[in-house]
């Protein structure tokens, strides 16, 4: 017949203790809930386990094997247990953090090189792809996604946010300038040579008063953002991009923000991980590093980059 932990646990304390008013005192339990487990432990095995009486605390011979038999059990259980919350409190050991890759070597980079900086007693494994990954199957202890997630198990928390604006290179836009034809409304850019990154097919746009839905005929259509701005910043066209994605070119002074005044559809960024997983300190501490920094960056909180000295 099974014995619960709990009462094996009693047992071997209460050995240790030397009676039962000791263990009682030690432990904050009621005399008489110890007394009833016992005896409840003792009913399921079939044997008297300790022979206690006002003058009397004396282990029978059955009880002698049984606490033979488990006093080690449960010290090594202790132990485990022990450890397992040491771990799960301590800023060091192994931390799996799957992120955007885009993020990650564009406006997150930063953070995440003073993250490792900062704590490096924890061993970073950074899991980076634009790619949604099984985070249960890969051991993804936290994770960083743009959007919601449609998986309701997965828990998540705001971190930040990203918009789109529409961005020209400045060469171009000197060129159009002077032409008279740089575009003064989202509708006059079909007759400018358009590129589209292709998880933006569809231009939506706002100035706060008006609504505007384009599908751009591109010039040019690429997979790879930082591939779309580096087109945009040769002058080869006009494009709807990220502003997290655009704070190097515009600090270069190679691009310039067209129509500033409309704006794509903002997007939450999400710090995620498995719905009922418990986060370790270091889980924690990187999902609050990543939002305190990018608190202070307008480029995550769904706003212009900030260029110095312009």
């Amino acid at each position: 017949m099974e014995s619960s932990f709990d009462d094996l646990s009693l047992f071997v304390s209460l050995v240790r203790a030397g009676s039962l008013v000791s263990l009682s005192q030690r432990e904050g339990v009621p005399l008489a809930t110890i007394s009833r487990r016992l005896k409840k432990l003792e009913q399921r095995l079939g044997v008297t386990l300790i022979y206690r009486s006002a003058w009397r605390f004396q282990l029978s011979q059955a009880g002698e094997a049984y606490y033979q038999a488990f006093a080690q059990r449960m010290d090594d259980w202790d132990n485990a247990l022990q450890q397992l919350q040491q771990q799960n409190h301590e800023l060091s050991g192994p931390l799996t953090l799957s992120a955007s890759s885009t993020l990650s070597i564009g406006p997150l980079r930063p953070v995440l090189r003073d993250f490792v900086c900062a704590y490096p007693d924890i061993e970073l494994n950074m899991l980076l792809t634009n790619q949604i990954i099984d985070l249960q199957a890969k051991q993804v202890d936290l994770a960083v996604r743009i959007g919601p997630q449609a998986d309701s198990g997965l828990t998540q928390q705001r971190l930040g946010q990203v918009s789109t604006g529409l961005f020209i290179g400045q060469g171009l836009a000197q060129t159009l300038r002077q032409a008279g034809t740089l575009p003064e409304h989202p509708r006059e850019l079909h007759e400018q040579r358009l590129i589209v990154f292709e998880h933006i097919p569809v231009w939506r746009m706002s100035d706060g008063a008006q609504q505007m839905e384009l599908r751009p005929k591109p010039a040019t259509q690429v997979s790879n953002i930082v591939m779309a701005s580096e087109l945009v910043a040769s002058d080869m066209g006009i494009a709807l991009l990220p502003f997290s994605e655009m704070g190097p070119a515009l600090a270069a002074g190679q691009v310039e923000p067209l129509l500033p005044n409309w704006r794509g559809p903002m997007r939450d960024i999400f710090a995620v991980w498995p719905d009922g997983k418990l986060l370790t300190a270091r889980a924690r501490r990187l999902r609050d590093f990543l939002r305190e920094r990018m608190a202070l960056m307008p480029e995550l909180q769904g706003q212009m980059p900030v260029v110095e000295g312009r």
